[in-house]
């Protein structure tokens, strides 16, 4: 991929179609793609539905949709899920992953982000995204503190909190 800095969204498959978080975490991406004048891609994987979920997610202002389908990635498998993501972030080359903060992208986040050697930053509720740069918000010390993340590594991932 050319000097191009790309945002990744991993949504996520619920029975068989789009995780009811999907359009915030799209919604976000747009953010940060347009904060950093990137491109915007989305990974969907699943078991058989994924290609149509990725119909769906073209038809929101996604550049890039990467669709992966086995059977093994009908349900939830953390190295099943880890292994087949990383794959695609190491051929997309992404500045940015994003997934929601559910109990998928929970356990997903931090295998991926060992296995690809990136910073992570968990339960973000904002993202300021002007000229280039990013921040991400999450709460500290149960909720009493904001604190602001600015990321150091390429890629990051980051996972958002639903309704944030």
């Amino acid at each position: 991929m050319p000097n191009e800095k790309q945002v990744l969204v991993f949504l996520e498959m619920e029975r068989g179609n789009l995780h009811p978080l999907a359009a915030e975490v799209l919604g976000a991406g747009k953010q940060v793609a347009q904060g950093l004048k990137g491109e915007l891609a989305a990974v969907v994987m699943g078991g058989g539905a994924a290609s149509d979920a990725a119909v769906k997610v073209s038809q929101c202002g996604v550049e890039r949709v990467y669709v992966l389908e086995h059977p093994l990635l009908e349900a939830y498998h953390g190295e099943y899920f880890c292994r087949a993501l990383g794959e695609v972030c190491q051929a997309a080359d992404p500045t940015i992953i994003l997934m929601a903060n559910t109990l998928t992208g929970g356990d997903l986040a931090p295998r991926l982000a060992w296995n690809l050697e990136a910073g992570l930053v968990t339960d973000c509720v904002a993202i300021e995204a002007e000229g280039g740069e990013l921040a991400f918000t999450k709460p500290v010390y149960s909720g009493n503190v904001m604190a602001v993340y600015v990321p150091v590594t390429t890629p990051t991932l980051i996972t958002l909190r639903p309704r944030a």
